[in-house]
């Protein structure tokens, strides 16, 4: 994954970097320091769906303890925080929930808005990336005009739920090849409820024809 990949479909004002010498002393692991000052992230995903925290954007990066003080006494968490949450940094919002990289392994994790632990997200920031560049290049794919074109086609069977569908499994088999870590299991049909964790809803939403428009 590069800079210019990302910059080619979200836009060099759609991508955020941050100088690695303004990154925090936490985010100790070096090849996440090295992603986001070099490569970056988009800085959103399907109108929001998926976004950057405004701390990050500003190079203040709020801690999962300082999520906790937050959210989590107004939401009622009961979790119990992992031993270095002061090193785990909120990168931004998903779709019922937040994304926080933990500074000392690089690993990502989904934050749920509801009283419940943070899961396994991604294997790193790269592949976080990789997620919303593929979904965000393949718009294309699942749009409306390209199923329509499809469905007035008489030489070709499908229907436009069939062109979503297809696509759909095509997008799940490309990143889960890349990386498995959202996926709770080995069901191919991108519409069962949570197989691909937070990220199940926006293959749901992809097979329905919600991200179509």
């Amino acid at each position: 994954m590069t800079y210019d990949q990302l910059a080619g479909v979200f836009g060099e004002d759609g991508v955020w970097r941050q100088a690695e010498a303004e990154l925090p002393d936490g985010l100790s692991h070096e090849e996440t320091r090295r992603f986001l000052a070099e490569v970056g992230l988009p800085k959103s995903l399907k109108r929001g769906y998926l976004s950057l925290d405004e701390s990050a954007l500003t190079g203040e990066f709020e801690t999962l303890s300082e999520l906790y003080e937050s959210v989590g006494e107004e939401e009622g968490w009961t979790w119990e925080r992992p031993p270095n949450a002061d090193r785990w940094y909120v990168l931004g919002g998903f779709f019922g929930g937040e994304v926080a990289v933990d500074g000392e392994t690089g690993k990502v994790w989904f934050v749920p808005d509801w009283d419940e632990a943070p899961t396994p997200l991604h294997s790193g920031v790269d592949a976080l990336a990789y997620y919303m560049y593929v979904l965000e290049r393949g718009k294309n794919r699942y749009s409306f005009e390209r199923a329509s074109s499809i469905a007035d086609d008489p030489a070709d069977p499908r229907d436009r739920s069939d062109v979503y569908r297809e696509v759909a499994r095509e997008l799940v088999a490309e990143l889960r090849e890349a990386d498995p870590t959202p996926f709770v299991d080995d069901a191919s049909e991108p519409w069962s409820n949570d197989f691909a964790g937070p990220w199940s809803t926006a293959f749901f939403d992809i097979a329905e024809g919600t991200w179509s428009a």
